[in-house]
């Protein structure tokens, strides 16, 4: 999702925040770094997704079908969650 994100918006991020993130993730975020691969990640994504919704067809609330959330939700809906708070327009169109 990261990937995604810098490749539509990264050039609107301030510098220090792309630098500092460069350092954490070992990758850049600017825009035209990562644009050209946007269409590969964003086919990964709605690969994910897809699965998600699969499993969640039947109709449970949660992916283990337990009585709340475990590690599991949580580390998937991560990126939904990010995209939907972080990837504006841009990121919906994919």
């Amino acid at each position: 999702m990261v990937k995604v994100w810098a490749g539509l918006l990264g050039d609107q991020l301030p510098e220090a925040f792309r630098e500092d993130r460069k350092t954490f993730l070992g990758t850049s975020i600017n825009k035209e770094d990562n644009v050209a691969e946007v269409p590969i990640y964003a086919q990964r994504i709605r690969a994910h997704l897809a699965w998600l919704y699969d499993m969640l067809a039947d109709g449970r609330m949660f992916l283990l079908d337990s009585t709340s959330p475990s590690a599991l939700d949580i580390t998937a809906y991560h990126i939904i969650w990010f995209a939907k708070g972080y990837g504006s327009k841009a990121v919906e169109a994919f």
